[in-house]
């Protein structure tokens, strides 16, 4: 798992300060909290799978920039992404510790999520964080802290917020090596035996935490030894009651720990339990996402078992992933299956596939720019703003290095296509928006590549399968950055989304939506880019 996984759940520290007042179940507010970048018909759908209705909770907006407030102090810009669409429901309560269930987030885990909050200083609460399709979760867990502040009525501790931030970071390094419920596995017991036993000496914490890795035989680096250790000394300077964080490690210690036999025991103990039958956590509707849906709960530990993912370290995905939302033909339901992983694949590209010996000199070096710029837009942001002049410039960050790079091979192999035609080789349409017949060629091949075509409305259906995971607005960002780079280099106005999508009658299909002013904005900027570099 790269470090980019990490900010997925960067932000559990939601936590009721000492003396909060006491909760019943009835009388206990529930919070839910919606993505901003979700469709209305994406926000109906989690709120069918949380089996509540609008006027039944208190709604909260979580949007990129609460995220950014929460993050920058913690992980690089790029990594926290441009869009959050993950949800999260919450309902303080007064006994039985931190409960969480997950649905579609492909790396936080139910015990991941109830171990940190532990350290924020929540003792008691029920979490649901679930995003309409598979992504990694920031939004959620951003939501899961604006969501228990409201319905506690208490500001959070910042001190201890910071602890479950790190907490997080050092499990998601450790992750890295071991797996997420190994790590975990570390993380928690450490906690435990620290706040258990009153240890405040660095040297006896350390030889806790060596003797914890030891025992389970766990593959970890000094660095990562060192990281935990440093994050124990800190939890042990804040004076933490065994008994309020007691019920919680606990019941994670036991999830982590256990065999698939023995979760499927206490899975089957869990449901007869009238207090869970209560619970939110266990009254979800797990029809409203469809069918294949990456879950987990501190209450049913099998559920990770039998889908698996979540301990196999090849399986783990990035972060970025988080914001990314899948192209989803009927808004109204769960995310279509016919997604990536049915699509036709595409031939896969190699640096040595791109052939640019029939360039003219000219040309060679309009595309060794434009290279520079795919780079940036696919990845790396200090190339992206170089290229771009644009300081706020943000890559492409919902598609995996594998993805991204496919992408960015495509579509340099759609410039060299276009490059090596001839004007006098194309034909002029009624269609055509700029000057350049080549440049309507590459316009023309992009569009069809990333699904954006005049008759469509909403609907995005991407040929390019690297890119079928991004979402609409994703979408119209990535095709109106790349436009207004080329068009620049041709000395032409750039063409955006904003225009294509029209109708024969000449009706604008889309919005001017926050995402889409952002994405003009971006557009605009990129197009003053001079041709010096």
């Amino acid at each position: 798992m790269k470090n980019a996984k990490i900010i997925g759940a960067l932000l559990l520290g939601a936590t009721v300060m000492a003396g909060a007042p006491m909760l019943t179940h009835a009388d206990a507010m529930r919070v839910v909290t919606i993505g901003a970048n979700l469709s209305d018909a994406q926000k109906n759908t989690m709120l069918k799978y949380f089996n509540v209705k609008e006027d039944q909770v208190k709604l909260i907006t979580v949007t990129n920039k609460d995220e950014r407030e929460h993050l920058l102090k913690y992980v690089p810009e790029e990594q926290i992404g441009t869009r959050t669409v993950s949800c999260a429901y919450v309902r303080p309560t007064t006994s039985g510790g931190i409960k969480v269930r997950t649905a579609n987030l492909n790396w936080v885990t139910g015990n991941m999520i109830a171990s940190s909050l532990s350290t924020s200083g929540v003792k008691n609460a029920e979490v649901v964080a679930a995003a309409p399709f598979e992504v990694s979760g920031t939004g959620a867990l951003t939501g899961v802290q604006m969501a228990y502040e409201k319905a506690s009525g208490q500001k959070l501790d910042p001190e201890k917020k910071k602890l479950a931030t790190e907490e997080m970071v050092v499990t998601g390094d450790l992750a890295n090596k071991v797996g997420q419920k190994e790590a975990t596995a570390i993380v928690n017991e450490a906690k435990k035996d620290v706040i258990k036993n009153d240890i405040k000496q660095p040297e006896e914490i350390k030889n806790t935490v060596n003797n914890i890795i030891e025992n389970k035989g766990a593959d970890v680096t000094k660095e990562q030894v060192d990281k935990v250790i440093k994050l124990l000394e800190q939890i042990a300077d804040k004076d933490y009651k065994y008994s309020d964080v007691k019920d919680t490690l606990e019941h994670v210690d036991k999830n982590v720990n256990e065999t698939t036999e023995d979760a499927a025991t206490q899975t089957e103990e869990n449901k007869d339990s009238k207090e869970n039958k209560d619970s939110i956590v266990n009254s979800v509707d797990t029809q409203a996402l469809g069918s294949g849906v990456l879950e987990s709960s501190t209450e049913d530990p099998n559920l990770e078992n039998q889908n698996g993912g979540y301990d196999k370290n090849e399986d783990l995905k990035p972060v970025t992933k988080d914001e990314a939302t899948q192209t989803d033909d009927d808004m109204e339901g769960p995310a279509k299956e016919e997604n990536s992983e049915n699509a036709e694949d595409a031939k896969k590209l190699t640096e040595d596939d791109i052939k640019t010996d029939k360039l003219s000199k000219e040309d060679k070096e309009k595309f060794d720019k434009f290279v520079d710029y795919l780079k940036g837009e696919f990845g790396d942001v200090d190339l992206l703003r170089k290229v771009t002049e644009n300081e706020n410039a943000i890559p492409v960050d919902n598609l995996t290095k594998e993805d991204a790079l496919q992408a960015r091979l495509h579509i340099e192999q759609m410039y060299i296509d276009a490059l090596e035609k001839k004007e006098d080789d194309l034909k002029k349409s009624d269609d055509d928006k700029f000057k350049s017949l080549q440049l309507n060629f590459f316009n023309n091949e992009l569009m069809k590549a990333l699904g954006i075509n005049k008759d469509l409305k909403s609907e995005f259906k991407p040929e390019l399968k690297s890119v079928q995971l991004l979402n609409p607005d994703g979408i119209k960002n990535l095709y109106d950055s790349i436009m207004a780079f080329v068009a620049k280099q041709y000395g032409e106005e750039p063409q955006t989304t904003q225009t294509v999508l029209e109708s024969k009658d000449g009706a604008t299909q889309t919005e001017g939506n926050a995402q889409g002013e952002e994405a003009a904005t971006q557009t605009e900027d990129a197009a003053t880019q001079t041709d010096n570099e």
